[in-house]
């Protein structure tokens, strides 16, 4: 089986801390974009990794299957809405830290 071909949006807290922990141990995802403003931290952890500047311009990939949204929450409905349309599976969490 070929991996999960995955843009992760956002590379925050919550994608370094949640996200990428389960990205990198399980190999049936393969992350291939990061939508950031970051790209040297996202080097760290994905050096193969394109990243991109925005979400409209990962989901000009064609061959990206997932979404994972990592952004803050006012950003997902947007978001998710985008990349459905574009025919992506998505996933975005609420994460609610006070």
């Amino acid at each position: 089986m070929n991996p999960i071909q995955t843009t992760l949006v956002g590379f925050g807290f919550s994608a370094v801390t949640f996200h990428v922990p389960f990205l990198q141990a399980l190999p049936v995802f393969e992350v291939t974009q990061v939508v950031s403003s970051r790209p040297e931290q996202v080097a760290r952890y994905f050096s193969e990794a394109t990243v991109v500047a925005t979400l409209a311009e990962a989901l000009q990939d064609e061959n990206t299957e997932l979404v994972i949204i990592t952004t803050p929450t006012a950003l997902h409905f947007e978001m998710a809405k985008q990349a459905i349309e574009a025919n992506k599976s998505t996933s975005y969490s609420k994460s609610r830290l006070s």
